[in-house]
């Protein structure tokens, strides 16, 4: 909790011990303490923040169960620290009603923010990506330009070869 410290002396004033001196300090001395029990803490918004500690390389999870059966879990997991900030990757995990591991559904890496989804992900919404693009495994790629004649076959043959490069089909057309 922050404290404001209360005056220790009357700026402006004698500085004798007069009456009018001992009220003044006396006045301040009661608001800094009204101050110091009133002034929020200096840590985030949140008041009472839930941690999770372990050693190193061993799962830290809060768990969501049902009658004690493991439904989900999310934490950081058990992949070893490194000296570049990897390991301890943020983690989403789903189980079975008898409390097996289904999956590990969302991976978050800790030193590059990549994130995995093993799971299908549902629009309900317009979507957009700003950046580049990249399917299948496809290194992402920024977007792509088709050009050519419609009418010599050109433009296809350009469209093509623009959605096989970010992965989106297998370009095996002939010539």
């Amino acid at each position: 909790m922050s404290v404001v410290q209360p005056p220790v002396s009357a700026p402006g004033l004698h500085g004798d011990d007069t009456p009018l001196d001992k009220a003044w300090l006396d006045h301040h001395t009661e608001v800094a303490k009204l101050l110091s029990d009133a002034a929020p803490a200096k840590q985030p918004a949140l008041a009472a923040p839930v941690k999770v500690d372990g050693a190193a390389a061993t799962d830290r999870m809060m768990q969501f169960t049902t009658d004690g059966v493991v439904n989900w879990d999310i934490g950081a997991s058990s992949a070893p620290q490194t000296s570049l900030g990897g390991g301890s990757d943020l983690v989403l995990r789903r189980y079975s009603n008898l409390g097996d591991l289904v999956a590990t559904i969302l991976s978050i890496a800790r030193d590059t923010g990549e994130v995995n989804i093993q799971a299908m992900v549902l629009f309900s919404g317009p979507v957009r990506l700003d950046g580049t693009v990249g399917f299948h495994g496809v290194v992402p790629q920024p977007q792509q330009i088709v050009s050519g004649s419609a009418k010599s076959g050109a433009a296809a043959a350009s469209l093509a070869t623009a959605l096989a490069t970010i992965g989106l089909i297998e370009n095996r057309t002939t010539p």
